[in-house]
């Protein structure tokens, strides 16, 4: 049948029967078809602004293609309410009795709308397995081709049945697509539109189990334009998972907005069939890609969850050579057996963050101890990110790192309540490392070579390894209470630091600076030391704790500003050599400064004067001329 170029609505009724629409059909009006049951084995074709409902209140099964120009299409299977179906992932479901797909999708058909967007919402049946929401198969295609979106929202049936064999496709999945082999994959896809699928597990009963959110097997899920893409799944009753994504040509991917995928594992610890409770399981193969500037989010979060994240069997690749946005690996435990995992984006940026799905989850990294095990295999899977962050800002739980050497720039979050860091022996070869966390920040084993420790958060940081060789440091310390103990057998080099009012004790074998110091208002004492070498204070520095300087030699060339409101105390003292003042020594605070320059040789001022506010002055020197 073929609708006039101005024809009107369609409206196609079978009450509590089933309505089969078995021939072509071309429509230019809005077409509705309502019914228990609703079959599609003649091709639907709405051109215009003509568009398609189909509103089953058991189920639809598409058998033949249906496609619209500028339309919508809209496909419901045992859903009783949908007030935005284009955009909400929440419609009120039905409970229909029996055994059935809400909307099944069939081999070889495609869903498509040129212009329109596309929303398909299904909930499975109560008998026997394979009770899913929405399932596509082999060589099927839900696709956007204009700007239209794609919603679907998929609830696995409330069927007590078993899903048998380990690693078949599921029980009572919220949406299945399962492709059967890599050459005629299920296919998702839209080119400016956003992708959204969300997909819950049915059953229930406890003794059964594969009651998955999502499952994509030999399926792609892909953005070619500017479209985001989301997937969250939640598992249902007994041993289930979130989202998994498995075997070869499985991909979820965006040409340059972002992906996210959350998966909600649970149920009960039923595995006689070798399902497993986990977030997100990704293996044999599969992808999660964005190929552009879009940012990566996977989050394997708990619920009853033995795995929060899981890369097994053989190759899984995350992100991509072409990516240039940020990457986040979100889970209370990760876990990674694949035989070749990449996590990987464009060289020369980027950032790669792991971190806990439950803020008082610990975190251990290269064999650090922590229920979040960040190992070294799984570190020496990422390439081309600049920096890595391990935790997060809300971050309670305890970070412990045990033995590595950096191949990035990487912070140590833990700026929640309590939040502490230890560091193990590590080697900085030439990045920064960075703890910042609320609470104590410490090592149990020596930090050595070149590259930068940097210090930040409100927890007092003592590294005073004795093993200690690295020389770059700064401090972002200000409007904190924290104490700070840095010693190292290397020549120490302070970068550009801020102080609260804690006191600052810095030991090196020589001491220089690149950045100059601020300490708050009512700063604590500041001891820096160069050992038997020479110390530089090469800055312009505002101090308002007591400050001492000392080392072999010690040359003051940097500006000193003392900024207490009160009387302070300042030395500088030369062990085996010269005083240097280059610069000035200035009192702008209220009240005098205690001023001393103590040299065994000479103590030389060099179109340089201190100026003590009204404090006493000492200067002693013991060669010649003084």
């Amino acid at each position: 049948n073929t609708q006039g170029a101005s024809g009107g609505n369609v409206t196609i009724s079978g009450g509590t029967g089933t309505v089969t629409l078995s021939q072509a059909n071309s429509f230019t009006g809005a077409v509705t078809v309502t019914g228990q049951t609703i079959n599609v084995t003649g091709a639907q074709t709405a051109t215009g602004s003509g568009s398609f409902e189909l509103d089953a209140t058991r189920n639809v099964a598409l058998s033949a293609n249906m496609t619209t120009a500028t339309g919508s299409i809209l496909v419901k299977g045992n859903v009783t309410s949908w007030t935005t179906p284009f955009t909400s992932t929440t419609p009120g479901f039905g409970s229909t009795t029996g055994n059935f797909v809400g909307v099944s999708i069939g081999a070889g058909v495609t869903v498509s709308a040129a212009g329109g967007d596309i929303a398909i919402a299904g909930k499975g049946g109560n008998t026997g397995i394979d009770q899913h929401g929405v399932s596509m198969a082999a060589s099927s295609a839900v696709s956007s081709t204009g700007a239209g979106t794609i919603n679907i929202v998929g609830f696995g049936g409330a069927s007590a049945s078993n899903g048998g064999v380990a690693g078949t496709g599921g029980a009572h999945t919220g949406i299945y697509l399962n492709g059967a082999a890599a050459g005629t994959f299920a296919d998702i896809s839209s080119v400016n539109g956003s992708i959204t699928l969300t997909g819950n597990g049915g059953g229930t009963t406890a003794t059964s189990d594969n009651n998955g959110g999502i499952a994509l097997q030999y399926a792609k899920v892909r953005a070619t334009g500017n479209g985001a893409v989301t997937l969250t799944g939640a598992a249902g009753i007994g041993a289930s998972r979130g989202v998994v994504l498995f075997h070869t040509s499985t991909q979820v991917s965006s040409s340059g907005v972002n992906v996210s995928i959350t998966g909600t594992g649970g149920g009960s610890a039923y595995e006689t069939h070798g399902f497993v409770r986990r977030g997100i399981d990704i293996y044999d193969g599969a992808s999660v890609l964005s190929i552009g500037a879009g940012n990566i989010l996977i989050n394997g979060s708990v619920g009853g969850t033995v795995n929060g994240l899981v890369f097994r069997v053989t190759a899984s690749t995350v992100v991509g050579a072409s990516h240039t946005g940020n990457t986040t690996l979100r889970a209370n435990d990760l876990v990674n057996s694949a035989t070749t995992l990449t996590l990987s984006r464009q060289a020369g940026g980027g950032t790669i963050t792991f971190l806990t799905d439950t803020d008082s989850t610990t975190i251990g990294v290269n064999g650090g101890a922590g229920t979040l095990g960040i190992t070294s295999a799984i570190l020496n899977a990422v390439s081309g990110f600049l920096n890595q962050t391990i935790g997060s800002s809300t971050q309670t739980g305890a970070i412990t790192t045990g033995t590595g050497t950096l191949a990035r720039n990487t912070t140590l979050l833990a700026g929640g309540a309590g939040g502490a860091i230890n560091v193990g022996s590590t080697a900085l070869a030439g990045y920064t490392l960075t703890f910042d966390s609320a609470n104590a920040q410490t090592q149990s084993g020596a930090i050595t070579g070149t590259g930068t420790v940097a210090l930040a958060g409100g927890g007092n940081t003592t590294l005073t390894n004795g093993g200690n060789s690295f020389t770059g440091l700064t401090i972002d310390k200000d409007g904190t209470l924290a104490n700070v103990d840095v010693s190292t057998t290397g020549a120490l080099s302070l970068g550009t630091s801020t102080m609260g009012t804690g006191t600052l004790t810095l030991l090196g074998a020589g001491f220089s600076q690149t950045g100059g110091l601020t300490q708050d208002a009512a700063g604590g004492a500041v001891s820096i030391s160069a050992g038997s070498l020479t110390a530089t204070l090469g800055q312009a520095n505002s101090i308002s704790g007591d400050l001492t300087g000392t080392g072999g030699v010690v040359t003051v060339s940097g500006a000193q500003s003392l900024t207490r409101a009160g009387s302070q105390t300042v030395s500088f003292t030369a062990a085996t050599g010269n005083v240097l003042v280059q610069s000035n020594i200035t009192k702008t605070g209220t009240g005098g400064a205690n001023i001393s320059v103590t040299a065994p040789e000479t103590a030389w001022f060099d179109n340089a004067g201190i100026n003590s506010g009204g404090g006493n002055i000492t200067i002693w020197g013991n060669a010649p001329g003084g």
